[in-house]
């Protein structure tokens, strides 16, 4: 399943009951279920197995000296139940399974794929395209505007999905992605090509 082994779920709430600024950490090679402990600790920082320099990576984001800018590179479901056998390697619904994957799976999630967060906040505005019509070999390039509203310097992940209508398409495909680094209250526009 995703709990954590033993008691470590408990041992968090228990250390977030005693010290309300408890940030849980996690180091797993995939998601977890944090709904336990999850509205008990103002942060989640997770993070895959890392090099030699993990604990110092992991110190710097804890103290503020760099802004996490990481974004999940899996969909956290909230249920294993929900999912197919792990020998039922299909990712798309059907057959009496839901599908799998952020392209497929529509049951709850703990987190998205592409969820991530920092010290800064920042938003998006004004999107745009360079063409309405396009020939086969054409390519599409969506603009946006991304602004870093908070008070950090800091980087963001503007990623674009695309939708196509039908039986058997994904329900939304990650079509392409750009990290964007912005000073406070500075605004850049970010160009993703789309073919």
């Amino acid at each position: 399943g995703l709990d954590l082994p033993g008691d470590q779920g408990a041992l968090i709430d228990e250390l977030a009951a005693r010290n309300p600024d408890t940030v849980a950490v996690l180091q797993t090679i995939g998601d977890v279920n944090v709904g336990g402990f999850e509205p008990n600790v103002p942060a989640i920082v997770w993070s895959s197995y890392n090099g030699q320099r993990q604990r110092l990576a992991l110190a710097d984001v804890l103290t503020g000296r760099y802004n996490p800018s990481g974004h999940l590179p899996f969909t956290w479901y909230a249920n294993d139940s929900e999912l197919p056998s792990l020998y039922d390697y299909r990712i798309r619904p059907g057959q009496g399974t839901g599908g799998r994957t952020y392209m497929y799976f529509r049951g709850p999630v703990s987190y998205p794929f592409g969820w991530g967060l920092s010290y800064s906040s920042f938003s998006a505005s004004n999107l745009r395209f360079n063409r309405t019509h396009l020939t086969p070999n054409q390519t599409l390039d969506a603009m946006v505007d991304v602004k870093n509203n908070g008070p950090y310097y800091g980087e963001d992940l503007v990623q674009l999905y695309v939708t196509k209508s039908g039986a058997g398409n994904p329900v939304k495909r990650l079509e392409g992605f750009q990290q964007v680094a912005l000073a406070p209250g500075e605004t850049k526009t970010v160009k993703i090509p789309i073919n």
